[in-house]
């Protein structure tokens, strides 16, 4: 899992190519076509390679990307998540963002903890 602003296609790649699965937000202003809709909301698309990848050989990977909406102090703030699980029946679109958020609150709850530390020392 990764948070926003630290995806690319090297980070899909790698992950892929690592055999590991990966759920990633991506900043507000990337958008992704829409290839296939799936029924739980979420839908099938691409992540191009950057150009010195493409130069390389590479193209592009399918991913599975899931929008939602998220009410924090009175305004919608919309997320987006791209993962490689593509399996809507084991991996709902609803059960990963959960998931995702719940990373970020633990996140969260250990920086808190590792700033007292460091203001106790």
């Amino acid at each position: 899992m990764w948070d926003r602003g630290l995806h690319s296609f090297l980070m899909v790649y790698a992950a892929i190519n690592q055999k590991c699965h990966f759920l990633g937000r991506v900043p507000a202003h990337v958008k992704f076509e829409v290839v296939k809709a799936f029924d739980d909301g979420s839908y099938l698309s691409w992540i191009a390679p950057d150009g010195k990848s493409k130069k390389k050989g590479a193209t592009r990977i399918p991913i599975r990307v899931i929008e939602y909406i998220i009410e924090e102090n009175g305004t919608e703030k919309v997320y987006r998540l791209i993962t490689d699980l593509m399996d809507i029946a084991t991996f709902p679109a609803l059960l990963l963002a959960q998931e995702y958020h719940q990373r970020w609150e633990a996140e969260n709850i250990l920086e808190s903890i590792a700033n007292q530390w460091k203001q106790q020392r």
